[in-house]
């Protein structure tokens, strides 16, 4: 598109034109109602915060592991 005052306001008004069919064609689309939508949506957080809670658990679980190893590792390296 040029980059003239004229070619601004068309770009902005496809993408604005775009967007609203974009989201008519969503809502239209739309598997489930908006609260079954809402529910299921807030199933799959619930369910990845706590695998990522777990996750995180585990993660700090080996580095304390790591960290126990390394200074084992040291003490045993200054000995010798």
């Amino acid at each position: 598109m040029t980059a003239g005052t004229n070619g601004y306001s068309t770009m902005g008004i496809t993408f604005v034109t775009g967007a609203v069919l974009g989201a008519g064609t969503a809502l239209l689309m739309a598997p489930y109602s908006g609260a079954k939508t809402r529910r299921l949506l807030r199933h799959y957080a619930e369910n990845a915060k706590e695998d990522i809670l777990e996750k995180g658990q585990e993660a700090v679980a080996v580095l304390d592991a790591t960290i126990c190893e390394g200074k084992k590792f040291m003490k045993k390296a200054h000995v010798i």
